[in-house]
């Protein structure tokens, strides 16, 4: 019998025996009513009242409702109540996401739930099949995470307001916010080999918020450098991977990742490299150069940045790849400017050898 099958609810037993009572019938006048013969038919209807019948049959509970002059409509509310629940090959995946929202905060666990919830009924809907339990459970991790995320982003930014004089308007206020937000997503969405991209994104919601006419250039830079260490940190900490509670999913053994997880060494190294790239771009975007001359400025940069990992400052081999690669700079003169800032603030954070 499947496990998520009809079982014999206390409740359908409770309302058999108001019925038969209502009736004025024994069990035993009952049974007989039933065409139960032997000296035990009284049994029958004790065990279907207290439940042990698990898996009646529709012909048992028709000639027991039968028998006490009743109907389905009498019985019907806890039919439904039944007929009301998802489908049984839903239910490991329904239980795995209960098992986590269980252990997250109220505000997660409600909003973690209520999208399992949705999704799975408008795959229902669009007659597809239900995703497996583990990949239900990977998707209301990520999400966890995402919200996790999101409240940290947004417990600093409303340290930023109580600074003095940063309090500002309602709109200042909104739009301060909106911003710290885009800068965290486009720092998640933008690591490891999508590094290159960063600059150009970060200039363009830049941009996009100078837009407005709302904040100045200096808070927008303020906000950005917050929301930027806040990630160095949780990259360093190796916490932009894991969903904030891991529950046991109907999976025996961890789940291999799709993306490998890399090494602590390498990852503190691609840390520094982005916060060098960052520090870089500053003169730059000061002088209000184009997205298209800041992204080519990264990836010239970005072309030293294993050089000036794996060398020490003023180095004969640090300083003849830049001038190898000068010629191809976007500007050559201001290329050894460029670079040593870059690689200033790379030995500073690069880890130690």
């Amino acid at each position: 019998m499947p496990r998520d099958s009809f079982r014999f609810p206390a409740e359908l037993g409770r309302r058999l025996r108001r019925l038969r009572q209502a009736a004025g019938l024994s069990q035993t006048r009952v049974a007989e009513r039933m065409g139960r013969a032997g000296a035990g038919r009284a049994n029958i209807c004790a065990r279907v009242e207290t439940g042990r019948v698990k898996y009646p049959t529709l012909a048992l509970i028709a000639d027991y409702l039968r028998a006490c002059r009743a109907g389905f409509g009498d019985v019907i509310d806890v039919l439904n109540a039944y007929t009301g629940r998802p489908p049984a090959d839903e239910t490991p995946g329904r239980e795995a996401v209960r098992r986590l929202v269980r252990n997250l905060p109220a505000r997660t666990a409600s909003r973690v739930w209520r999208y399992d919830v949705k999704t799975t009924a408008d795959r229902r809907n669009r007659g597809l099949k239900p995703l497996p339990a583990r990949r239900r459970l990977a998707r209301s991790q990520k999400l966890a995470q995402r919200q996790a995320e999101y409240d940290q982003v947004s417990l600093l930014l409303q340290g930023l307001e109580r600074r003095p004089g940063t309090a500002g308007t309602m709109i200042q206020r909104q739009l301060a916010r909106t911003y710290g937000h885009n800068v965290w997503g486009i720092l998640r969405r933008t690591r490891g080999e999508k590094l290159d991209k960063r600059l150009p994104l970060l200039g363009k919601a830049r941009q996009f918020a100078l837009a407005q006419g709302v904040l100045s250039e200096d808070r927008l830079q303020s906000i950005q450098d917050a929301v930027v260490e806040l990630f160095r940190r949780e990259e360093l900490a190796g916490r932009r991977e894991a969903a904030p509670v891991r529950a046991r999913g109907p999976r025996k053994g961890p789940r291999p990742s799709r993306r490998p997880e890399l090494p602590p060494e390498m990852k503190q190294r691609e840390v520094a490299v982005a916060v060098a790239l960052l520090e870089a771009n500053r003169p730059l975007m000061a002088e209000g150069a184009d997205l298209e001359t800041q992204a080519r400025w990264g990836r010239w940069l970005r072309g030293l940045a294993d050089v000036g990992l794996e060398t020490d400052a003023g180095s004969a081999r640090r300083e003849a790849r830049t001038a190898e690669l000068t010629p191809s700079a976007p500007d050559p003169a201001r290329a050894p400017a460029l670079a040593a800032l870059f690689f200033s603030v790379l030995d500073t954070s690069k880890p130690k050898q």
